[in-house]
């Protein structure tokens, strides 16, 4: 099963190969507590080693939503992530001015900070994106695109008045992980069942058919009525050795899907699931 470790090691990966960030990236298990620390790089353990401490970008703990009751292909969470992009305004990393007058004041401002930083963020999403994608791994994880993505400007966080952006988006994560803290077959079989009971594999068949049915199609068309769809979400459509997805190949309504590239002729068979 993989979980918020693979996502802390890829967002580090990335993130030690930017210009800007130079690796600096932490987890942080206090929601961004620990910035309020004056010696925030000893309180963040697996800070990687570093003269400078800024800028740098924090993790807060990622929140996840689901249908975790659902086991193997089925699985997949929705991650919500949210990172700060953080650098002092008028201070380097290293604790000089930044941009110094000659009265050394600095001359950078903090709306200023939240543009550098918004372009460090928005850099981090599309390499992102674009390493999933190069390691082929966009079945197991992607960025949601149909979830919303915002960047919000913050000021003067903690003891080092840290500015920059909140990077708020999601990403899909296919845990396809069957039960491991259970024997979940046999366990259904004792509190459900006398030993022994052939019962298990009524009441298997009967959530067989109740998730799916073939439907035999009465008229050519685009679209399929059955009263068994009714009441129920058809996600994936099978005839003829191909699958549809709902959503993509087709859309429903009610007791009747409608293909959006697929049509359907007399006589076909096709199986419909939820």
């Amino acid at each position: 099963m993989i979980g918020i470790p693979f996502i802390k090691e890829l967002f580090k990966n990335i993130l030690q190969q930017s210009n800007v960030i130079e690796g600096r990236f932490h987890l942080c298990s206090h929601w961004a507590r620990e910035i309020n620390n004056i010696n925030v790089d000893e309180v963040l353990p697996n800070a990687v080693p570093t003269a400078k401490k800024y800028p740098t970008v924090l993790l807060m703990p990622p929140f996840q939503r689901g249908q975790f009751h659902l086991t193997e292909q089925q699985a997949k969470d929705s991650v919500e992530i949210g990172m700060l992009f953080l650098t002092p305004a008028h201070y380097t990393g290293q604790n000089r001015v930044n941009r110094p007058t000659a009265s050394n004041q600095s001359k950078q401002t903090i709306d200023e900070t939240w543009n550098e930083m918004d372009r460090a963020a928005r850099d981090f999403m599309k390499v992102l994106d674009q390493v999933i994608m190069d390691a082929g791994i966009q079945n197991t994880v992607y960025i949601d695109d149909k979830s919303p993505q915002s960047i919000v400007p913050v000021s003067e966080m903690g003891n080092d008045k840290a500015s920059g952006v909140y990077l708020k988006f999601s990403l899909a994560l296919s845990t396809s992980c069957e039960v491991s803290d259970y024997d979940a077959i046999e366990l259904a079989r004792s509190i459900v069942y006398a030993p022994g009971s052939d019962a298990l594999d009524a009441f298997k068949q009967s959530v067989v058919d109740f998730s799916k049915k073939t439907i035999i199609v009465g008229t050519d068309g685009n679209s399929v009525t059955d009263s068994w769809m009714g009441g129920k979400d058809i996600q994936l459509l099978m005839t003829n050795g191909q699958s549809y997805l709902e959503g993509v190949n087709f859309t429903q309504d009610g007791t009747t899907i409608t293909g959006i590239d697929i049509t359907f002729y007399q006589g076909q068979k096709i199986i419909v699931m939820i």
